[in-house]
């Protein structure tokens, strides 16, 4: 009995172990997007103004793929009231988009709107140019938290434009503002708005090998937390078929202005790796 509380013991501080791994891995994986926006942010920082040329450019010199797993693209989301619509338009054909056009969500109850510039690459994300984000409920609490913080910003979990199947995906917003420093106040900040440097995330393509990191020792969900009992809030799973082990774990984590729930457990390889030490 002394050994097998002493094995238990290990093992559990072992899995703890794998568990502050995932949770440091998920987040990591959550934030880098945001590395990449902030990049982009350093174009309207020194000119004010960005082409739709020079953010192409911008980035097309990164290889999404490889730096920003699950990121379909880097957009830019303009603040346009209703009335200014016609004109919005009428200068995004003028700047080498003769074809483009505002379409909507669903809901045009709004004086204002938040319209995707642009996005890049263009060709993977050629459902979503033009769409007015705030047409939708979810899409637009994320543009107007994002503003009125100051700070990155997540949605709730949406089906994106882009992602085929519709699985569970992400905008990330963050603002742009005329003078940073002197947007200190949510009214400050909305007064400044230049407009959301955006980028759709699908969360399995993001998620994907995050186990790689326990060594296959783990596996995990992860749940938004704010509608845990609804099934649209699950996000992920590293083992679908896999729904026991000997070790479980449940850890909050706060990413992004979003609240998560991560659920581990152990597998079956961790499980027989730490087996009682009891003689029979």
């Amino acid at each position: 009995l002394w050994l097998s509380r002493g094995n238990d013991a290990q093992a559990h501080k072992e899995f703890d172990g794998h568990v502050h791994r995932l949770v440091n891995e998920v987040s990591r994986r959550f934030g880098d997007p945001v590395y990449g926006l902030n990049g982009a942010r350093g174009l309207y920082a020194a000119s004010g103004q960005v082409p739709r040329a020079a953010f192409r450019a911008y980035v097309g010199s990164r290889d999404l793929t490889r730096e920003f797993p699950g990121v379909r693209g880097f957009g830019f989301v303009q603040h346009v009231a209703r009335d200014a619509l016609g004109a919005f338009t009428d200068t995004e054909r003028a700047d080498g988009a003769p074809q483009f056009s505002v379409r909507s969500l669903g809901d045009n109850t709004h004086d204002d709107l938040f319209v995707i510039k642009f996005i890049e690459p263009a060709l993977r994300n050629r459902n979503a140019q033009g769409l007015d984000l705030g047409s939708e409920v979810a899409r637009r609490q994320g543009a107007e938290r994002a503003i009125g913080t100051g700070e990155a910003t997540l949605t709730a979990p949406i089906p994106l434009v882009q992602d085929e199947r519709r699985s569970p995906g992400f905008l990330l917003f963050v603002p742009v503002f005329r003078q940073a420093s002197a947007a200190t106040t949510a009214a400050q900040r909305r007064a400044q708005l230049t407009g959301l440097l955006y980028a759709p995330i699908v969360a399995a393509e993001l998620l994907q090998g995050t186990t790689e990191v326990t060594d296959g020792l783990a596996n995990f969900d992860l749940v938004d937390a704010a509608g845990v009992t609804s099934p649209a809030a699950f996000i992920f799973a590293s083992d679908a078929a896999a729904r026991s082990g000997r070790f479980k774990a449940t850890r909050t984590l706060k990413l992004l202005g979003r609240e998560f729930t991560l659920r581990a457990r152990s597998t079956a390889q961790f499980d027989a790796k730490t087996a009682s030490v009891a003689p029979e």
